[in-house]
C-alpha cells in the first residue's frame, strides 16, 4: 500500500488531502477537503476482480451489459446508462 499526501494551495483556499493506493496503484481511499468551503470527506474505493470500480464513496456501480463488461449501466444514485450499436453512450449532457 502506498500513501500519498498532497497540500493544495490557491488564493483563499488551502486544503490537505490524503490518498492511499493498493498494490496495483488503484486508488483505495481519499480524504480531505476537495473544494472551497467543502466539508471534510473520507471515501473508499472498491474494485471488482476484473478492475471495474464497484463502489466509490458509497455509490455502487452496476455493469449489466454482457457484451461490454467495463460499461457502467447504472449507479445507486438512480442514474442509468445505455449505449448504441457503436458503443457510444446514449446520454444527454446538456442537462
Amino acid at each position: 500500500m502506498f500513501d500519498y499526501w498532497l497540500r493544495a494551495s490557491k488564493p483563499l483556499f488551502v486544503a490537505s488531502r490524503t490518498f492511499t493506493y493498493d498494490d496495483l496503484n488503484r486508488l483505495q481511499t481519499a480524504s480531505g477537503t476537495f473544494g472551497s468551503e467543502q466539508p471534510f470527506q473520507s471515501c473508499t474505493y472498491v474494485y471488482s476482480p476484473i478492475g471495474n470500480i464497484d463502489n466509490k464513496c458509497g455509490v455502487t456501480f452496476t455493469y449489466g451489459d454482457a457484451m461490454h463488461l467495463s460499461a457502467v449501466t447504472a449507479i445507486s444514485t438512480g442514474k442509468n446508462y445505455t449505449y448504441d450499436a457503436n458503443f457510444w453512450l446514449n446520454q444527454d449532457f446538456s442537462r
